[in-house]
């Protein structure tokens, strides 16, 4: 598929027995493969054929490799030096390996070819490895490897052997300390993430006739979607009946903690099949579908799941029992679950009932279901309900103008799309919830005329809150709140002298925070009693008793409301002939 035109120029010049032909192939696709910036370079000066070319290969998302070649051939000999670099600043892959090759003719009168490899270097993740001279000889359906190797520090790749039609020929690979998600990004596969240090032998026979190929490997810290799974130990063997590659592997990670793995991939089909057997694994690897608004999750599973489909469009499916905790981040809550189950279906986690726990022992009920296309473009809709559950759980301001801690009792619904992702609370506080909002800020008080003090280096201009900005997600958190004298609401009146109001009351508010912009509140609030513990010039200490059926009255601004507040100070010890 040529998707910008080619061109192609040669000169012949017979007399002096000279070409110069030059290629441009500015983009097309080969085989499902998409390529950009061919160009070709061929000269014949003084009877040296000189060669300059240079490719980028394509992947989905527009990213690549850059590959050149420059070398020169003459009299049967060759020299080379070939490049690779993929401009990738976070995880940088470039070096130059050189080579000479000599063509002649064996001593059963064949072609054959050595090639030297000579020292090099590659660039792999910042560090520097090291390609050892070795030599290479083909001849026709017959390939000598002579320890050819790359190393980095007590990393390495070797590769010793005779590839040939024949069974009792065989090229062994030993490797040390290779990480597998590395090798997993050059073959483009990214529909799910492996990583870990590969250590171990394979090999190859009949290469150039019926190939067979087998594998023994430890992986050390092999992980799944990021989370943990130990130790893994797994036996590869290539069945050529079949056209894939079986896999039997065990992932060790403690007494407690086995992960069976049992199935085959396809490089042919494109497909892979792996029942996964969980004895206890960790839950790290479900942190990847919830990371944006679920700080971390921690447990062990136990149950069946089917990693399976096209290596394009991979699934899960099967069922966990699940003991675990998860910390949600909007909320600074941590939930347990014990022993309850999630089901995996095609494209969906679903989250049926589960009892979910908070550290006080209060319970709650979670539902919905986590969507995804094939482990990509994941979504969710999650619903609690509980009659007493921790849903909130700041213990100070930080960079906001409020905090607390609140028992409620109520509806939590919790969705995502993309990163924004929206929760939306409508909740009774219950004994043992506090609220804490900083009144202190912008005159939200001196406003109201309540009681002012003034000093000479007291500004006088508002200041602003700055949101957090910094997070990746955008979190909308919208509140329904049923205020009853159980709750307590605190207002900061001087943060130097530490003046709080305490009060308890009712009404019905509404309050909306987005993490990057502003937080907002409504209605009203009544007071049913309260305190206000006042130090006048740091040197008067009073406790002022606040009358029912006084107001705080919030319009949107919650620095802007309004304050409708009687309260009494009762003066003790008192003479009545001071009356007369």
């Amino acid at each position: 598929d040529i998707q910008k035109p080619v061109q192609l120029e040669a000169v012949v010049n017979v007399r002096t027995k000279q070409i110069t032909i030059d290629l441009d192939a500015p983009a097309f696709a080969f085989d499902g493969n998409r390529y950009q910036g061919g160009r070709l370079h061929i000269t014949s000066p003084q009877d040296t054929l000189l060669l300059k070319a240079a490719i980028t290969t394509l992947n989905d998302e527009g990213q690549g490799y850059k590959i050149t070649a420059d070398g020169n051939a003459a009299d049967n000999n060759l020299s080379m030096a070939v490049t690779l670099n993929n401009h990738d600043v976070a995880t940088p892959l470039s070096g130059v390996l050189n080579i000479t090759s000599h063509l002649y003719r064996n001593i059963n009168d064949k072609p054959e070819a050595h090639v030297n490899i000579l020292p090099s270097k590659m660039v792999i993740d910042n560090s520097t490895w090291q390609i050892e001279p070795s030599d290479i000889l083909y001849s026709t359906d017959r390939l000598l490897i002579d320890h050819f190797s790359i190393h980095n520090d007590e990393q390495y790749v070797m590769i010793d052997g005779t590839a040939s039609k024949q069974k009792t020929d065989s090229v062994i690979v030993n490797l040390k300390g290779i990480e597998v998600g590395r090798v997993l990004d050059l073959v483009a596969f990214d529909a799910v993430t492996f990583s870990g240090k590969a250590s171990g032998q394979a090999y190859l026979t009949s290469v150039f006739d019926d190939p067979d190929a087998s594998a023994n490997l430890t992986v050390n810290d092999f992980k799944f979607q990021e989370g943990r799974m130990g130790t893994l130990v797994a036996k590869v063997d290539g069945d050529k009946e079949s056209d894939q590659i079986n896999i039997g592997a065990t992932a060790d990670d403690g007494l407690e903690a086995k992960t069976y793995i049992n199935g085959y991939v396809s490089l042919e089909k494109e497909y892979i099949d792996l029942g996964i057997s969980a004895h206890g694994t960790y839950l790290d690897f479900m942190h990847s579908f919830t990371e944006s608004f679920i700080s971390d999750i921690t447990g062990h599973a136990k149950g069946n799941l089917r990693l399976a489909g096209p290596l394009s469009a991979i699934n899960l499916t099967g069922g966990l029992r699940v003991d675990g905790k998860a910390s949600i981040t909007p909320l600074n809550t941590t939930y347990e679950l014990r022993d309850d189950t999630l089901t995996f279906i095609y494209n969906e986690i679903i989250i049926d009932s589960v009892r979910i726990y908070d550290k006080h022992g209060g319970m709650g009920y979670l539902s919905g279901g986590i969507r995804h296309d094939d482990l990509t473009n994941l979504s969710l809709d999650l619903h609690v309900d509980t009659d007493r559950l921790l849903g909130y759980d700041f213990d100070d301001f930080g960079d906001q103008s409020f905090y607390g801690t609140v028992f409620a009792a109520g509806t939590v619904d919790i969705s995502m799309r993309g990163d924004d992702v929206r929760i939306d609370c409508d909740v009774t506080p219950l004994t043992g919830s506090t609220f804490v909002y900083n009144a202190a800020q912008n005159d939200a008080i001196s406003d109201q005329g309540f009681i002012t003090w003034k000093t000479a280096d007291t500004p006088q201009s508002a200041t602003t809150e700055q949101p957090l900005q910094s997070q990746s997600s955008n979190i909308y958190m919208n509140f329904l709140v049923n205020a009853t004298p159980e709750g307590t609401l605190r207002l900061l009146m001087d943060p130097k002298t530490g003046d709080y109001i305490t009060l308890y009351g009712t009404g019905t508010l509404q309050a909306s925070y987005y993490n990057k912009g502003t937080f907002q509140m409504q209605g009203t609030y009544t007071v049913d009693h309260g305190t206000y513990d006042i130090t006048i010039q740091q040197i008067i200490n009073k406790k002022f008793q606040f009358q029912p059926g006084g107001t705080i009255v919030f319009g949107g601004d919650p620095y802007a409301a309004a304050l409708n507040l009687q309260a009494l100070y009762t003066v003790n010890g008192v003479s009545l002939s001071d009356l007369q």
